[in-house]
């Protein structure tokens, strides 16, 4: 799999799941913001942050996208 190629996970999570994950990721977020703003090297925490703000991103497309569908 190339670097730019994208992975998906499928998930079979009901509404209170998703809320629990999104908290999480929201706070692994704040976290990640953090220390990229207080660490002396925030190029080393950037990655992972924009890492979690895609998860978070495509979590919440398809929980919207589910929700249409229902």
């Amino acid at each position: 799999m190339s670097a730019a190629a994208e992975w998906t996970l499928p998930l079979a999570l009901n509404a209170s799941e998703v809320r629990v994950v999104k908290a999480a990721l929201l706070v692994e977020i704040a976290t990640l913001e953090f220390k990229a703003r207080e660490d002396h090297q925030p190029e080393l925490w950037l990655p992972a942050l924009g890492a979690a703000r895609r998860v978070f991103s495509a979590l919440c497309d398809r929980a919207n996208k589910d929700l249409l569908d229902l």
